[in-house]
């Protein structure tokens, strides 16, 4: 759709930090209303001192510096993306943090760890609010619950020393095989390697993951990371979709608008089956690497060197599924790291994940998440 340049909306976008994901989504959505994009904050860290617009796109992280004043002094309407400034009134969409948390103690809890900490660096926000989400879910799950809190080390540790060597500290202290979530990819790195200052294994002794799904964070560390999906890209989509309906007049919603996460995107540094069982950790290890091929409970009976009916009681108490769920479970989270990650076509995804063909993919995708695997993949991109 063509859009005169006079009456195209002029929209500020007002970033305490730069987040590529973010900025797609935005852009995206401008792109479709023909928006005029203003991104000089991000790019110039300079507040412009007469700007006139429509609407302006925030993400105020530091709730006192010049950005937070310059927001809370303009008449433009406002959507912010985060929750550090509560005392600017203006409508937020908001990344579900306690969602969030409550993904990655549910990976964790799958993978039959029964002790699991939450690391916290700061004391944002979203950092509480995503601990909250860990916590609950730990504790519903009958299992114990440990707070790693660097933040309340600041009397005598500076925030901007390295936390690693207090970190492999507390973590040589704590029972193992542990589960650790940290706020983002970047923090988790911080736990990683710690773990190895500790002399600790990872993910055998400490199973670690992190949030954002960041290519950099997750792949190029010391090992392959494990990452819930935020979906940052619909964050700064449905930002640009609720600035846009307040200008045309709808009323700024009373409470925020939560992006519910993506999926939990499994790499190495979760690659654990908590359990002490010898049969099931060689039927767990068997599914681990052969659920690529056509792979039957028979062969997974076989392998674990026991009885069918003993090792579906193991199954079923040590990790609460069945055996062919946990052959899905590995199809699935592989067929979600390929869609996210890779172009192949779904049939080609299908038969690197272990299924029959496209149309059994499709099935339990839909079955299982909700989803098309062409819908999840365009949710992606």
């Amino acid at each position: 759709m063509a859009h005169n340049v006079y009456s195209r909306r002029h929209i500020l976008l007002a970033l305490d930090y730069y987040d590529e994901e973010i900025n797609r989504g935005v852009a995206e959505y401008a792109r479709r209303a023909g928006w005029i994009l203003n991104d000089i904050i991000g790019h110039d860290r300079r507040i412009p001192r007469k700007w006139s617009g429509d609407g302006i796109i925030a993400l105020l992280n530091d709730p006192v510096g010049p950005l937070a004043r310059f927001i809370s002094r303009t008449q433009t309407p406002v959507v912010d993306m985060v929750y550090e400034a509560p005392e600017i009134k203006v409508a937020r969409v908001l990344a579900d943090n306690r969602a969030i948390g409550h993904a990655a103690a549910e990976h964790l809890l799958s993978c039959g760890i029964e002790h699991l900490a939450f690391f916290q660096l700061g004391d944002a926000h979203v950092e509480r609010e995503r601990m909250i989400g860990f916590r609950r879910a730990v504790e519903s799950a009958g299992k114990h619950f440990y707070h790693l809190d660097f933040s309340g080390t600041s009397s005598d540790l500076p925030q901007t020393l390295d936390p690693t060597p207090w970190l492999a500290g507390e973590l040589a202290k704590l029972p193992r095989p542990m589960g650790i979530m940290a706020q983002y990819d970047r923090n988790a790195q911080y736990v990683i390697q710690a773990a190895e200052l500790a002399s600790l294994l990872v993910p055998h002794d400490v199973a670690v993951v992190g949030v954002d799904n960041d290519m950099i964070s997750c792949e190029l560390g010391l090992l392959p990371l494990t990452s819930v999906d935020r979906r940052r890209h619909d964050h700064g989509y449905e930002a640009a979709a609720l600035l846009d309906r307040i200008i045309s007049g709808e009323k700024p919603p009373n409470a925020p608008i939560l992006v519910a996460p993506g999926p939990v995107v499994v790499r190495q540094s979760t690659s654990i089956f908590a359990v002490d069982d010898p049969y099931l950790v060689r039927a767990i290890q068997f599914i681990a690497e052969n659920f690529r091929r056509s792979l039957s409970v028979e062969d997974v009976v076989t392998a674990s060197g026991t009885q069918r009916r003993r090792l579906y009681e193991l199954f079923d108490k040590k990790l609460g599924r069945p055996i062919k769920s946990e052959i899905l479970r590995c199809r699935l989270n592989e067929a979600r790291r390929l869609l996210s990650t890779t172009q192949f076509k779904l049939s080609a995804v299908a038969v690197k994940c272990g299924f029959r063909d496209e149309y059994h993919l499709s099935r339990a995708f839909k079955s299982e998440i909700g989803l098309s695997p062409g819908q999840f993949r365009r949710n992606r991109e």
